[in-house]
Formats: C-alpha cells, sequence, structure tokens
C-alpha cells in the first residue's frame, strides 16, 4: 500500500514539475525610465528557468519610439510585431521564460505581446507583470544627473506626441514660479521646464500603467505585481517576489553570485558624477502645482483622463501624487498602493 501511494505522489510531481516546464510563461516590467529595471532583470536572471534581460533586442525605443511619437503605434503594429516577438518566440522555443525589463513595454511593444499571447495564441500563455515603483525625487535626479535633455529624447514621451496620454502641457508657457538655483557654481542647476518635462513624463507614465492594469488586472492568465524597487533590494523581498511568480532561485547559482546580484547598486553610469540642485522638497511642490495646474485644464463636463469608470477629474492625478510623493515614503508593510494595480 504504502509503494503504491509512493509511486502515485512520484507520477503527480513529475507531472506537475512537467506542466510547469512546458508552461508558456513570459515576465515583463512597468517602469519608467531611471526606475531599477536593470537590476530587476539581474535579480529574475537568478531564478531556475528563466533566461531574463534588460532592455532585449529589439529594444522598442530610439527609432522606434519617435516614429510611434509622430504617427501613434497602430501605423507600425505589423513591423513591430514582426521585431520583437520574433525574438520572444526564439525563447519560448527553447522552454524558458522569457522576461524582459524595460521602459518601451508600456510605450511601444505591449500591444504586440499582449495581441500575441493572450489573443491570438492557442495555448494559454501566463504573462507576469510586474509594476516597478521608485520615488519620483529619486527618478527626477537620475535623469538629471545623466543629462536627459542632450541623450535622452529617444526613449521620454513628451506632450502632444501621438503616444502622449496625459493632457497636453505647452512647456514654453509663461511660469509663474521660481526655483532656487543652488549656492555654488559646483552644482547643476534644476530649469523649470526641464523639471516639468520630467513630472509630466511620470505623470503620463503613470496614466499608462493605470490603462494597462484596468484592461489586464482580470484576465486569469495575467498577473500583475506591484513593487517599489527599495522592496527587492534584500533576499527577503526577493523571496517574496518569487514566490508571488511561482519562481526559485536556481540551485546551480552560488551564494556568491546570489549577494553580487541582490542588494547591488543600481541606476549606477559612469556619467552620474555631476551634483545637482535637486531635493524632494523641490521636485514635491513642484509636481503638486502641476498636477493642478492640470487639473485646471480638464473641461469638469468630461470623465477627463481617470481609468476606473469614476467621474472624477481629480482621482487620478491626487493618485498619482498619493503613489509617487506619499506611498513611496511609508514602509513596505504600510505602503497603501492606491495607484497600484
Amino acid at each position: 500500500m504504502c509503494v503504491v501511494l509512493l509511486s502515485v505522489l512520484l507520477v503527480v510531481t513529475t507531472t506537475s514539475a512537467q506542466q510547469q516546464q512546458n508552461e508558456c510563461r513570459l515576465i515583463f516590467s512597468i517602469n519608467p525610465g531611471r526606475s531599477g529595471s536593470g537590476y530587476l532583470a539581474r535579480v529574475l536572471a537568478l531564478a531556475q528557468g528563466v533566461d531574463a534581460g534588460h532592455e532585449r533586442h529589439p529594444t522598442m525605443f530610439q527609432k522606434v519610439l519617435v516614429d510611434a511619437k509622430v504617427h501613434g503605434l497602430k501605423h507600425s503594429f505589423e513591423e513591430r510585431s514582426n521585431q520583437k516577438l520574433a525574438a520572444i518566440d526564439v525563447v519560448l522555443q527553447r522552454r524558458r521564460v522569457y522576461a524582459e525589463t524595460s521602459h518601451a513595454f508600456i510605450k511601444t511593444f505591449w500591444d504586440v505581446v499582449m495581441n500575441r499571447y493572450r489573443q491570438q495564441q492557442q495555448q494559454q500563455c501566463r504573462i507576469d507583470v510586474i509594476v516597478l515603483m521608485r520615488p519620483a525625487t529619486e527618478i527626477v535626479c537620475s535623469l538629471y544627473r545623466r543629462n536627459w535633455t542632450a541623450i535622452h529624447r529617444d526613449w521620454l514621451i513628451e506632450p502632444g506626441t501621438a503616444l502622449s496620454t496625459a493632457p497636453n502641457l505647452d512647456l514654453d508657457r509663461p511660469l509663474a514660479y521660481d526655483i532656487q538655483q543652488p549656492d555654488t557654481d559646483s552644482q547643476k542647476p534644476v530649469r523649470a521646464k526641464e523639471l516639468d518635462a520630467v513630472i509630466w513624463y511620470l505623470y503620463d507614465h503613470w496614466l499608462k500603467q493605470q490603462q494597462f492594469c484596468a484592461v489586464w488586472q482580470n484576465d486569469p492568465h495575467v498577473y500583475i505585481h506591484t513593487r517599489w524597487l527599495s522592496e527587492i533590494q534584500t533576499r527577503a523581498g526577493v523571496k517574496r517576489l518569487f514566490r508571488d511568480l511561482d519562481l526559485s532561485i536556481d540551485p546551480a547559482r552560488t551564494n556568491t553570485e546570489i549577494n553580487h546580484a541582490i542588494g547591488s547598486p543600481y541606476n549606477a553610469n559612469a556619467h552620474a558624477t555631476t551634483k545637482i540642485a535637486c531635493s524632494s522638497v523641490t521636485v514635491g511642490e513642484r509636481a503638486y502645482a502641476l498636477m493642478q495646474e492640470l487639473r485646471d485644464m480638464m473641461d469638469p463636463q468630461q470623465p477627463g483622463y481617470d481609468v476606473d469608470g469614476v467621474q472624477d477629474n481629480n482621482s487620478d492625478t491626487l493618485g498619482f501624487l498619493q503613489q509617487y510623493f506619499i506611498d513611496a515614503e511609508l514602509p513596505y508593510n504600510e505602503k497603501l498602493r492606491s495607484g497600484a494595480c
């Protein structure tokens, strides 16, 4: 009797393992630039059976994004599908989990991925999407350190483009406020126009994130997980993430490899040496003022830009502020996640 029971347990365990191995699985991230997605890719690469990478080829920004900002996504849907899906299929054919962390997912290739693997694919693919959050001040200051205005227009979205989700904003309008300039010449000044552009970009990203979640959060094969970057910088945090993703650390990984990947510095680069006059007070105060300005531009008779069905023009701007500037200051177990999926 015991032999028979043991045989049944072995068959069930083996079948479950085979099903997990043969399952079509994809993992993506939703995040603005400078949020730690490169670090997240290193963490996901620790998982057994996962082929993970950051901004994998084809990256789907630069020329692709510039074209989409002019013509929209529909114009290049077939071309983008051919480019991106071929690379993904190569990994899936090897019975591996395809994982990619990139700011471009929510900008230029979420549509081709969801169309293929959730709407057309006969095999039911599981898609996990990690909404990766980082406090807005850290993102803004990181962009300034990288001199974003000179080299990053090929991945930022500006107001008034065919890809813009947030209300249009004239960045050249007369400004009724001043930003205190640095006390010393060794610091790079924070320019009001550039600060507005970055905050607008974060708000536009947040709206895209909300729209994606509203459409897909109830799909039985789509799993959306919200994580602050700081939450996954410890082994305990990575363990929680992997548990939600139904993943485990590859037993072939050494402790040295694991320790090097988890908690290591993120967003580090050779260009991030410039001292800047960038503070949470400067960014936070301007963000609140800019959201008020955008609310004043909206027609109170229209549903506005809210995505949860509530006829409230203020809820989306307040949700953005709460998530990026209030939730960001809370410890892990107290995060309100009002704007999270």
